[in-house]
């Protein structure tokens, strides 16, 4: 088999036989028979195409071997291949399209008015000539000016029609029976190669939706080996960790997990890895490159692989703000419970103030009176001083009471809280340990509150406290610190129910001993305290809580064992300047007037009346508040002021001063009460009332207050001395 080069310049494909023979001279010859097999060489050129193509199936050019190879072995000018776009869709998009020497750009063509229409029925269409006027309305047919058409249809497995394969002459073709032949074996093959193409595609598609899923799938995963190493971690996972994705491959998934839960989950995981079952494992914490906290919820799977060693899925839901979110609400619920509890507590001390502080008012007034005819008898003098000093200790423990359970009637004032810190840190230095260093920042502006001085005190003095004891044994560092914080409408997660608003921030912070979790979440309960018995009475912190929310504030404490513990204390900021405090008069003045002393403990109205005229007043004395009223209504002209108590059983305060007032509206009235549910200063002085005193009342308050609503002044000559 050899080739001619043809006069026109194309080679000629040959094959020869021939037989030698000697002529009657003796001459050798040959008798040689040429044929002429171009054509046939090129059909064995195109099969061998389709051949090599079987051999390398998803070649990109695949389509365009296949067309060339066609068109060169039926010597036509015009080959295409085309797809159909949908089932039963009019519309094709070329795969591969041989016109005369080069192949053209793909292109969507509509088949509706053109041979190929018939071609998607399923049928051969071939037309020798005379196409152009058979499509008049076929653009492709036309700007071609095709003469000749042979198209045959492309099927898959299911006998579906999804493309055509169409020869295409400007000139009259007439189609040979091997023609059509092979025309049918590259259409067979075109048609598989194209099912093939597409189930690859969807195969394509289908991994890239799952890989795009996995990546962008707003969870973290995993797939880890059975040592934990991981094998590969999806897009979002690593960023949410703060990781490249490249960072984490081949490390341990332990070691972005918190320390502290580390030996939880690796046993869990290590059982999922021995039973190679489904399984979530408890929630716990993971930590960010940049050492931030992530909370999880996590399950295992194993995944069986059809070659190579069994892997596992590891699936993290990140559940951060849920826990944030539970995390507050149980503070608000602990706040809630703690507040119903202050609020119970409230309630008995409530019940017991009164009826106490009248015993104490009894006690200590007594003890004053008994004082003033003791100036002789130093001895019996000391004594009364200790039954005073014991009287107001008491006196004290009620006011500690009422104050953490919200229901102290104190008057508030502007003060100045950093001066109050500083006052309180005069004792504090004095009675410390020179082992515990005392540090402060409290340089700040605008450091005014509207509160009770001496209930602050208590409270710096009583953290304070706390701090030193925690530090007794080792020393260590106090620290006290005044800042701003301003807090946002949805609040501070911990403070209890402070409102939005400007706040002076108090933060007192020792290096002591630290407290565990489970006491740190009862530190403001009543009577619960983590000293032994016999060292704390467990009111220190419940009256600090009470105090500080009395005055619209709150207070949170974080603490850890062996780390120290911060109390954060934020109280109301007032932008104003707070008055200077002015000496308290200490003398008991005297006076003259016509008093009516209403109570309804018969030892206080002894008290006020033989009190009360050693000062120079005429007392009439009653425990009966009708019969008071009665005696007031009969003669209201020979009174000049009435003291009388809130709370009594048959009339309260209020309502006898409303109906005296309602008689004489101009009689002064001075109302003394241990505790009231109904009455306050405010509303005292609403209803017309002239003075307001907190039981029990000693002889300087008593004496004051009268003095001030006689309006008599004070002289040398007009005190009396205890």
């Amino acid at each position: 088999v050899y080739r001619y080069r043809h006069r026109n310049g194309e080679y000629r494909w040959f094959e020869s036989t021939g037989r030698a023979f000697q002529t009657a001279l003796g001459e050798l010859r040959a008798v040689v028979i040429s044929r002429d097999i171009t054509q046939r060489k090129q059909w064995e050129d195109a099969l061998e195409a389709i051949v090599k193509g079987n051999v390398i199936p998803g070649t990109p050019n695949f389509f365009e071997v296949l067309v060339g190879a066609l068109a060169k072995a039926l010597q036509v000018p015009m080959v295409f291949l085309s797809e159909r776009i949908e089932k039963n869709d009019s519309k094709a998009r070329t795969l591969a399209f041989w016109k005369q020497d080069h192949f053209e750009p793909p292109t969507v063509h509509e088949c509706l008015g053109g041979p190929c229409e018939g071609v998607f029925k399923g049928d051969p269409v071939g037309h020798p000539s005379g196409v152009q006027q058979l499509f008049p309305l076929s653009e492709a047919i036309q700007a071609l000016r095709v003469e000749a058409y042979y198209g045959i249809p492309l099927f898959n497995s299911q006998n579906e029609v999804v493309g055509n394969l169409a020869l295409l002459d400007t000139n009259p073709l007439v189609l040979s029976s091997q023609g059509h032949n092979l025309l049918k074996i590259f259409a067979a093959r075109a048609g598989a190669e194209l099912e093939r193409k597409r189930a690859q595609e969807e195969v394509q598609k289908s991994q890239d939706q799952y890989r795009e899923l996995y990546n962008q799938t707003p969870l973290i995963y995993f797939t880890v080996n059975s040592q934990g190493r991981i094998l590969s971690v999806n897009q979002y996972g690593a960023q949410l960790l703060g990781y490249r994705v490249e960072e984490l491959l081949g490390t341990s998934a332990f070691s972005v997990v918190y320390e502290e839960d580390r030996d939880l989950i690796q046993s869990g995981l290590e059982k999922g890895f021995r039973e190679s079952i489904k399984g979530v494992l408890p929630e716990f914490r993971k930590v960010k490159k940049d050492g931030t906290i992530l909370w999880v919820k996590e399950t295992i799977q194993a995944v069986e692989k059809q070659s190579g060693p069994r892997v596992w899925l590891l699936s993290c839901e990140d559940i951060t703000e849920r826990k944030r979110t539970e995390e507050a609400l149980l503070l608000s619920e602990m706040q809630l419970r703690h507040t119903q509890k202050m609020e119970a507590i409230g309630t008995l001390a409530g019940g017991i103030a009164h009826d106490f502080n009248n015993i104490l008012g009894a006690i200590l007034g007594y003890s004053e009176l008994a004082m003033a005819y003791a100036t002789q008898d130093e001895r019996l003098k000391s004594y009364l001083n200790e039954v005073v000093a014991a009287g107001n200790r008491a006196r004290d423990l009620v006011k500690q009471i009422l104050a953490f359970s919200r229901r102290s009637e104190k008057d508030k004032e502007a003060i100045d809280l950093r001066l109050v810190i500083r006052d309180v840190l005069k004792m504090v230095r004095a009675s410390f340990p020179s082992s515990i260093d005392i540090r402060t920042s409290l340089d700040l502006e605008s450091t005014v509150i509207y509160g009770d001085r001496t209930q602050m005190q208590q409270v710096i003095m009583n953290l304070c406290a706390n701090a030193e004891y925690a530090m007794r044994e080792e020393g260590g560092l106090l620290e006290i610190v005044l800042g701003h914080e301003d807090i946002p409408d949805e609040g501070i997660p911990g403070m209890g129910l402070c409102k939005a608003g400007s706040y002076l921030q108090l933060v007192i912070r020792d290096s002591g001993k630290g407290i565990p979790l489970e006491m740190v979440e009862r530190i403001f309960e009543p009577f619960f305290t983590t000293k032994p018995a016999g060292e704390g009475t467990g009111l220190g912190l419940a009256v600090v809580h009470g105090i500080v929310h009395n005055h619209g504030g709150g207070i949170a404490v974080s603490s850890r064992p062996g780390e120290g513990t911060t109390f954060t204390v934020l109280l109301p900021r007032l932008d104003v300047i707070a008055p200077e405090q002015s000496e308290e008069v200490i003398a008991w003045p005297t006076g003259s007037g016509r008093v009516l002393f209403v109570d309804d403990e018969e030892m206080l109205t002894r008290w006020g009346t033989q009190f009360l005229s050693h000062l120079g007043y005429a007392v009439v004395a009653s425990v009966n508040p009708y019969e008071a009223l009665d005696l007031f209504r009969a003669h209201p002209s020979d009174f000049d002021v009435v003291v009388t108590d809130q709370t009594m059983p048959t009339m309260s305060g209020e309502a006898l001063s409303r109906a005296l007032l309602g008689i004489r509206a101009d009689i002064p009235i001075l109302l003394c009460t241990g505790f009231s549910h109904t009455m306050t200063q405010e509303k005292a002085k609403q209803l017309g009332i002239r003075a307001f005193l907190m039981k029990p009342v000693n002889g300087l308050d008593l004496a004051l207050a009268l003095r001030d609503i006689l309006g008599e002044g004070l002289t040398p000559d007009s005190t009396f001395h205890a």
